[in-house]
């Protein structure tokens, strides 16, 4: 009789670990295992002034469709409408002055922030599109070149009498938020190719900058 149970104890416990072993979750070979990733980012800008973006970006999944992430980058030429404005002031005053004056207006920005991105299912493809919203700041500089028969006279504005202003010169950081989403396609089990659009917007203190960035990336899960 003792052998019987013994036997029985056996084939129970062989039972459940069978069971167990069947519902466990095994990624199908190719699908890329949820977690962390870290990717790199790039590609082209527009909106107010057309322009290329690089940067890098890296997360973890909080639960299994939501992404805590962190990003930061450079905007090459952010430059919005306002400097535009207020430099062709300074140049059609210097005109007048000295003839020929043109003007160059550059606002590079390098940014960091994060926020959440949120994953979709399409049923059994692997392709997996994605929706994500954060916030962060921006560190944006102020060039803007004069120039006079193609020489370079910025440096020697105040013999005319022109100081430039912090609106002109100089560089600030201002809060920005950020807003997007793409898609993913997975190749391999860790490695994953991007394409995304994200609409970001600089508080700068006299007139907000837009950046649109629509880029390409590549990243690895692990």
């Amino acid at each position: 009789m003792k052998h019987a149970l013994t036997v029985i104890a056996i084939s129970t416990a062989l039972a459940a670990g069978t069971a167990q072993a069947q519902t466990t979750t095994v990624p199908p070979t190719g699908e890329p295992r949820a977690g962390r990733y870290v990717a790199g980012l790039g590609g082209w800008t527009f909106g107010d002034k057309g322009s290329q973006f690089f940067g890098v970006e890296g997360g973890f999944a909080w639960t299994p469709d939501l992404d805590v992430f962190v990003e930061g980058g450079r905007v090459r030429d952010a430059a919005g409408q306002g400097i535009h404005d207020a430099a062709n002031i300074v140049a059609t005053g210097l005109a007048r002055i000295q003839p020929g004056v043109i003007v160059e207006t550059r606002q590079p920005a390098v940014f960091f922030g994060g926020g959440l991105r949120y994953r979709l299912r399409l049923g059994h493809s692997r392709a997996e599109p994605f929706l994500l919203g954060g916030a962060g700041f921006s560190r944006v500089e102020q060039d803007v070149t004069f120039l006079a028969g193609g020489t370079d006279i910025t440096g020697t504005l105040d013999q005319w009498g022109v100081v430039l202003g912090t609106d002109l010169s100089g560089s600030f950081t201002a809060g920005h938020i950020v807003a997007g989403g793409g898609l993913v396609m997975p190749f391999g089990r860790q490695t994953f190719l991007e394409v995304s659009y994200r609409l970001m917007r600089i508080f700068a203190e006299d007139e907000g900058i837009t950046a649109n960035r629509g880029g390409l990336g590549f990243g690895i899960r692990f």
